[in-house]
């Protein structure tokens, strides 16, 4: 028999196992782990990404990116859990300004003049990864999801007079709403909006270069704090329509639109809007 290394660490194991077994015993018959049903799903779609950062330019800039996901889904029925990688990129330009370039020119040791155009766009990638819980509550024909998440978002933008990147850990509450159909089919809309988050941006005067430290170090050195609601704001909507087909395929088209206002260390206003459409395989549950 295997004794635990303290009596702390007994009770914590003892303290589990009667939790497991509650939670065992208060599920119903034939509401067993079997019936879990799980998708892994790949999307592919499109984003346009629309920012004003008053802190690195008085410009605003949008973007059209490809973008794409991978999603896991599990549910029993009561509990719905999601995690996702996501990822889009492409270019953003000055709005108003396309194809706009600006010349620098220099005069070389023999008097002769040499040029160099550099657009006012700048490539941009967008990465994020989430991991999020829901408690399942049917109400009628309707089942109301409640829960939160927690996510990590990235925006890096390169290139000439563009905004810097950011990064923020969040912390998030969501609702939301799913609609059976006929012939398995679905529809789901779902709110969130975060209610604290550690941010990193570039500093007002555009400097990260501190002795010893690289760039990015600098840059969360420099750049960071924590957030909440009255420095910023964010709202997400998302709305879904999924059906199964065949024996374990799931179609799921997605929109979602984003909101988010940060004010320091100056206003930055971002819109996100996408378009995306995943095909899922399920594993396990109804066939």
């Amino acid at each position: 028999m295997l004794t635990p290394p303290c009596p702390r660490l007994g009770g914590l194991l003892r303290l589990g196992g009667a939790c497991l077994l509650s939670l065992a015993a208060a599920l119903p018959r034939g509401t067993a782990l079997a019936q879990t049903e799980h998708r892994v799903g790949l999307g592919v779609g499109y984003s346009h990404h629309a920012v004003m950062d008053t802190a690195a330019t008085s410009l605003a800039y949008d973007g059209h990116l490809a973008a794409t996901s991978l999603t896991y889904q599990g549910e029993n029925g009561r509990v719905v859990w999601t995690a996702r990688l996501g990822a889009a990129f492409g270019h953003m330009q000055a709005t108003g300004h396309a194809g706009r370039t600006i010349r620098f020119v220099s005069r070389e040791v023999d008097g002769s003049l040499d040029s160099v155009s550099v657009p006012v766009r700048a490539s941009t990638l967008t990465a994020d990864a989430r991991v999020r819980v829901e408690r399942m509550l049917p109400v009628g024909r309707v089942v109301l999801l409640a829960g939160g998440d927690v996510g990590f978002g990235l925006t890096n933008v390169q290139g000439f007079a563009a905004p810097g990147l950011m990064q923020m850990l969040s912390l998030a509450p969501s609702l939301g709403a799913r609609v059976p159909l006929p012939n398995r089919q679905l529809v789901q809309v779902s709110a969130r909006t975060v209610l604290a988050a550690w941010v990193s941006r570039m500093p007002y005067d555009q400097t990260v270069s501190l002795p010893g430290q690289t760039p990015y170090q600098g840059l969360v050195a420099r750049g960071s704090g924590w957030r909440s609601l009255g420095h910023l704001q964010t709202l997400s909507i998302d709305a879904a329509y999924q059906r199964d087909f065949g024996a374990r395929g799931t179609l799921r088209v997605n929109l979602a639109l984003g909101y988010l206002h940060d004010d320091w260390p100056r206003s930055l206003r971002v819109i996100d809007t996408t378009a995306e459409v995943s095909l899922a395989l399920r594993i396990g549950g109804r066939s």
